[in-house]
């Protein structure tokens, strides 16, 4: 017998509330084989990014051929479109508002299609509710067989977001944040290689937002020196500044978004 199609769910509805059962509940009346599993429902509220980055970093570990979706929409119910895209052997649904930015970086040649044919939704989405009544029930069609062609048109424009480069700034690196994480973590848009590849193996120091902070290098957190900030290879795929039981992200003053720069000692 062969496995359920697994339906992954990411949002910012949190759990108090019958939302996510809502969309759960959509997806099985759509394909009552799959099978439904939680990524989180913790996203901070309307955070695109960190829906992204969230979905990005989780996406891989599932099996070949699982189903993603993200529901992260502040926009819901304007003419934002919906997407579906296939990257990495997975698909994922997700609305067009740079929910899939990462994913898309990270697989250029992803295909992508608007969500337009109407068989596939529910017959009267609710404006303010399309996780329930498009993309739940999308995904649902596609667990059950049907092909991405029959979604809608393929599209070379899908929204991005406006996330800052790696840039050289003297004998320094300019380096985005992603992600903030529970525990204060930073991580940084920058491959553990290329910070080495750029800026040498380390020990390195942070120099904005804070003056000339120093940061030594380990492969864990409990390496790390009592009040010492460390650069780590994260466990995401990223490079992480963190400090050992402490928020590296409240000592540097730092969110997602915004960028540090760094040079070696």
């Amino acid at each position: 017998m062969p496995a359920p199609p697994v339906v992954t769910f990411l949002t910012d509805f949190g759990l108090a509330d019958g939302y996510v059962g809502a969309m759960k509940g959509a997806l099985l009346r759509a394909a009552p084989g799959a099978l439904p599993v939680d990524i989180t429902h913790e996203v901070p509220r309307h955070d695109v990014l960190a829906g992204a980055f969230l979905l990005a970093t989780a996406a891989p570990w599932y099996p070949p051929g699982t189903i993603h979706v993200g529901v992260v929409d502040p926009g819901v119910g304007t003419d934002r479109r919906g997407l579906v895209a296939r990257a990495g052997g997975h698909l994922f649904v997700a609305p067009d508002n740079g929910l899939l930015e990462l994913v898309l970086r990270e697989h250029p040649d992803a295909e992508v299609r608007a969500i337009e044919n109407p068989a596939l939704r529910h017959p009267d989405p609710h404006p303010t509710f399309h996780g329930r009544d498009v993309f739940a029930p999308v995904a649902g069609a596609l667990a059950r067989g049907v092909p991405l062609s029959e979604v809608g048109p393929a599209i070379d424009d899908p929204v991005r977001l406006p996330l800052p480069g790696l840039r050289t700034e003297g004998e320094g690196l300019a380096v985005p944040v992603l992600h903030v994480d529970r525990f204060g973590n930073v991580i940084l848009g920058v491959r553990p290689g290329e910070l080495r590849s750029r800026l040498g193996a380390g020990p390195y120091r942070v120099r904005e937002p804070v003056p000339a902070e120093p940061v030594v290098t380990a492969r864990t957190y409990g390496e790390i020196p009592a009040g010492t900030l460390a650069v780590l290879d994260g466990s995401s795929g990223w490079v992480e500044l963190a400090l050992d039981r402490g928020a590296a992200a409240e000592r540097l003053g730092v969110a997602a978004g915004q960028r540090i720069l760094m040079s070696r000692m």
